[in-house]
């Protein structure tokens, strides 16, 4: 590995499918009750693990694992639309994909920050206390 260089490594990944996983299975059994943070964890949840183990990343740098977290709960969003699993009522859009497809965007936004953010956050220092 090149000197700087950075990388994801599996467990993010991980963490963001189970997460993807509990939305999925949660919206399957009830879809009629819209899970309004889903995608915004799913999101955010690649460059949030990635942070809490790696210091600050470029702001370059910093747009593949917000990608990634956004791409998981993209193909998410779209499987559940295609499983008419979405069909809660919504807080802002005109239906739940819309909406899903919006808060995947934060997540992404705020897991992108966060990832550039010389101090960590409270939720990062949280769990990087807990293992030490």
């Amino acid at each position: 590995m090149v000197d700087g260089a950075r990388r994801i490594g599996v467990r993010p990944v991980v963490v963001a499918s189970a997460l993807a996983m509990l939305w999925s299975v949660l919206a399957m059994w009830h879809p009629t009750i819209t899970y309004h943070f889903g995608p915004t964890l799913v999101a955010a949840s690649i460059p949030l693990f990635v942070r809490i183990r790696d210091r600050p990343w470029p702001s370059r740098l910093a747009l593949l694992p917000a990608t990634s977290g956004l791409l998981v709960a993209a193909v998410t969003t779209v499987a559940l639309t295609l499983a008419d699993a979405l069909r809660g009522p919504v807080i802002v859009g005109g239906n739940a994909t819309v909406e899903a497809a919006l808060f995947a965007t934060v997540g992404a936004a705020w897991g992108w920050s966060t990832l550039r953010r010389a101090r960590q956050g409270l939720i990062v220092r949280a769990f990087t206390e807990r293992e030490t």
